[in-house]
């Protein structure tokens, strides 16, 4: 036949050709739908308070099965629900901020594991089981900082590094960063997937123990969000008697010294006015008299800081931090002032990194750090923290600590306020520099350099008073993830598009006899 028709045969490089062609045989969908939900499971469970964060390690094995499914397409929709499960689970407060915009910010969220499942996939089909095993932690850690970090949402909350964070004590993990960490827990996972199954289920079984031994389960290690700690003092009664009469403040007992160590506290409190926070200043100065530096939340003021709180911090002889909006135009920067014994602004910090989707001013036109009679000392606002684009850039300037001044509503619920907790630690261990967080309510803390907490305030309440002594070290580090994770978004990214390039359809012509 002359005008023999074309057949469509299969690109070997889509099932890796014979070699390869076993670990990807066709399974029965229920399968699929088992791991689903087993990885779901496994995420919602170690990101709980329960002390099961080691199944995180479960977690990252089944991804890896999920991205060895016969086809691309079982692949990416297994990631994909996967992550719309986990997200959902342990992200229910976005139904209260967003309604049903929730359903999309999970699914956003969701993509990212699809697409960690697929491209692992191709890569895994086209260049077999030792390649996908070195290949997993590269595209973990490319994705996860891209969603994290390099993406309009930035989403840095749940990181299967960060779930260690729910535990105390944690510079011996945060050396490599949280991403590093992460790639590390996927590479155990990949490494329990390529196992013969023989093997497989007793090492993940021990595997889980050794990781349930060092995560502490059921020890004191584990963090207590409920528990009042020393230097926290519960709400009392506070009224604005007295508020305008500067005489009235306390005056300063302990004189300004050039050591490294300084006494700080501050207060929680929600849309307190301006004669409300000058009373609250001098309630928790009377509590804590020797206090240095007093710490209000941000957005503590609708405008800088006024004139009768500067004034009270000149009688007091005492530094005042706090939150308010700098006019530029028509618009504001988001910044935190601080107020020194003299009555006047001495340093101001523009929020690096505004929310999306609210009125939270101009990102900051640049990062400095303050250098206070104690050391260098720097202003990340909030969800700056979150950020380690924002914090690397403080660290980089030599800064000794962190004061955090923060808006945590009350009406965003338990879970955020959890995860904002789980940040403080995690970047106080990564950079093993001190952290002291002021938020409007929820959880307010002081933590130490290795990510252990010194003080902390109860969840749900206003109108708690945070005191310690917070101890600047010579210097902080950056980890050393943060040389490679751009490097890793960037493989994901070419893998995924040399993966799509890949999906296509050979004409071979026969030849008519």
């Amino acid at each position: 036949m002359k005008n023999a028709v074309p057949i469509p045969k299969e690109d070997p490089s889509q099932t890796g050709g014979n070699h390869f062609q076993t670990s990807h045989q066709a399974t029965h969908p229920g399968w699929l739908l088992l791991k689903i939900c087993a990885a779901a499971l496994a995420f919602n469970a170690a990101n709980n308070d329960w002390g099961w964060e080691a199944l995180i390690l479960i977690y990252a094995w089944i991804l890896y099965e999920i991205a060895k499914e016969s086809s691309s397409r079982r692949a990416f929709y297994g990631g994909l629900a996967v992550g719309f499960l986990g997200y959902a689970g342990q992200l229910q407060f976005f139904w209260n901020i967003f309604g049903p915009g929730a359903m999309a910010l999970w699914s956003i969220l969701a993509v990212y594991i699809g697409l960690f499942t697929i491209t692992l996939h191709r890569v895994r089909v086209r260049w077999g089981p030792v390649v996908g095993l070195i290949a997993a932690p590269v595209l973990w850690i490319g994705w996860e900082y891209f969603r994290s970090e390099l993406n309009y949402l930035r989403f840095t909350w749940l990181t299967l590094g960060g779930t260690l964070a729910e535990r105390e004590c944690l510079s011996w993990t945060m050396s490599l960063g949280s991403y590093g960490v992460g790639g590390v827990i996927m590479l155990a996972g990949a490494t329990l997937g390529e196992l013969p199954s023989r093997y497989r289920t007793t090492a993940a079984a021990l595997v889980l123990a050794i990781g349930m031994e060092l995560s502490g389960v059921g020890t004191a290690r584990k963090c207590d969000y409920t528990t009042e700690k020393a230097a926290v003092h519960p709400p009392t009664a506070i009224t604005p008697e007295g508020a305008n009469n500067h005489t009235r403040s306390h005056k300063a007992s302990i004189p300004i010294s050039a050591t490294n160590a300084f006494k700080i506290g501050g207060i929680q409190t929600e849309s307190a006015m301006e004669d409300e926070n000058l009373a609250i200043l001098r309630h928790t100065l009377k509590a804590h008299p020797e206090l240095q530096v007093l710490v209000l939340s941000e957005y503590s003021f609708c405008g800088p800081i006024p004139p009768a709180v500067r004034a009270w911090a000149k009688a007091s002889q005492r530094y005042v931090i706090a939150g308010g909006k700098e006019p530029v135009g028509e618009d504001f920067e988001n910044s935190v002032y601080v107020v020194g014994p003299d009555g006047e602004v001495v340093f101001r910090q523009v929020k690096s990194v505004p929310i999306q989707f609210f009125k939270d001013g101009l990102p900051a036109r640049e990062k400095k750090v303050w250098a206070s009679p104690w050391g260098r000392l720097a202003f990340p606002i909030c969800y700056d923290l979150s950020y380690t684009r924002v914090g690397d850039a403080f660290v980089a300037q030599g800064t000794q600590g962190f004061i955090v001044a923060a808006m945590d509503s009350l009406e965003w619920g338990e879970k955020a306020h959890q995860l904002n907790a789980r940040i403080t630690r995690l970047r106080a261990a990564e950079y093993r520099l001190p952290i002291f967080r002021l938020a409007s309510s929820g959880i307010s803390q002081c933590v130490r350099p290795d990510g252990s907490t010194l003080a902390q305030t109860p969840m749900g309440s206003e109108l708690f008073i945070l005191a310690s002594n917070m101890h600047l070290p010579e210097a902080g580090r950056i980890p050393w993830d943060r040389h490679f994770v751009m490097a890793c978004s960037v493989a994901a990214w070419l893998a995924l598009g040399w993966g799509l390039c890949r999906r296509k359809v050979v004409i071979d012509p026969i030849e008519a006899t």
